[in-house]
């Protein structure tokens, strides 16, 4: 138990929980043992990354680049009491398209090594310190995914947040419900536990305009997708977002009962080695529509092809 919960990045939380309840003693010295460790390794890594953050946001109000901050380094600034104690593995940055080659020009000039992952260079970079590392996204999702792309549609409702700018309430709970069904297969560990515990405090605490969230997704051929999440969600804890919500975004009664079929077994984590079966049974029919899976392969094997080109001219940009 005590190996599920640090893996979910849990750990932390279980340690406030017990030291506020009072109920350690309730716990074996080796469950104990595995999980105390934990929030001191979160608080260090929480410094590090907020000095990161902090360094970041300075060097893109002086070159004037719109970013928003978002995901765990965000989420947790707005609804733990105690931020540290929801750990995050890297900073996720979203930016333009347009501002991509300054702002990666900006970072390693400061002192910050790039990194290109030619799998994911359609849509984002990994920029790291010493201490801390960055995603950097011009997407905020694989290109292709989405009908219609959000990224500047999120930078334009950004709101500002404890010396940063992060994404807006609706924007925060759009990627929330959308990410980890394409980025992490829903229910595989890479998919930790501390998104759902994220899901049901965001839901239960932020003022939600459910309209616009409804339009985003309908408009991004993304219902299907947060359809998902939301019944995961429901199966995990029998907590559901708001019925007229749900109503919305759910698909066909047959496209639901394979889905829930699909959760429910955990075939994602079964065929993790075999992510082509994941994609043909998983990601490609959580799209709203045919014609939605196909633009998402049409585009992959596009973006598939320019993925060397891309690379080498990132690459190139950041040791000129």
């Amino acid at each position: 138990m005590a190996d599920c919960i640090v893996a979910n990045k849990l750990g932390p939380l279980w340690n406030e929980l017990l030291h506020r309840t009072k109920k350690s003693e309730q716990f074996t010295e080796s469950f104990l043992k595995k999980i105390k460790p934990t929030t001191r390794l979160a608080a260090i890594s929480y410094l590090a990354q907020l000095q990161t953050l902090f360094k970041a946001a300075t060097i893109f109000k002086e070159e004037a680049i719109p970013y928003a901050v978002y995901k765990g380094v965000h989420i947790r600034e707005i609804i733990y009491d105690k931020p540290a104690i929801r750990p995050a593995a890297d900073i996720d940055i979203l930016i333009s398209p347009f501002d991509k080659e300054r702002a990666i020009r900006s970072l390693t000039q400061s002192g910050f090594s790039c990194h290109c992952l030619t799998q994911n260079i359609s849509h984002e970079m990994t920029l790291t310190t010493d201490s801390a590392s960055i995603d950097l996204h011009w997407h905020i999702l694989q290109p292709g995914r989405l009908r219609r792309d959000m990224t500047n549609d999120f930078l334009a409702t950004r709101q500002e947040v404890s010396n940063y700018w992060g994404l807006n309430t609706e924007a925060t709970l759009f990627i929330m419900l959308v990410h980890p069904v394409f980025a992490k297969y829903s229910t595989t560990l890479q998919s930790s536990l501390i998104q759902m515990v994220d899901l049901i405090r965001w839901t239960q605490t932020q003022k939600i305009d459910w309209e616009l969230l409804s339009m985003w997704l309908r408009q991004c051929g993304v219902q299907t997708a947060a359809w998902v999440t939301t019944d995961y969600l429901q199966l995990l804890t029998g907590i559901t977002l708001p019925a007229s919500f749900i109503r919305t975004i759910q698909p066909s009664s047959t496209k639901a009962a394979y889905l829930r079929k699909w959760i429910r077994l955990n075939l994602s984590s079964r065929f993790f080695n075999q992510r082509i079966i994941i994609h043909a049974g998983y990601t490609l029919p959580v799209h709203d529509t045919i014609k939605d899976a196909i633009r998402a392969i049409r585009t992959v094997i596009q973006e598939r092809k320019l993925a060397l080109e891309k690379t080498k001219t990132l690459q190139e940009m950041t040791i000129s």
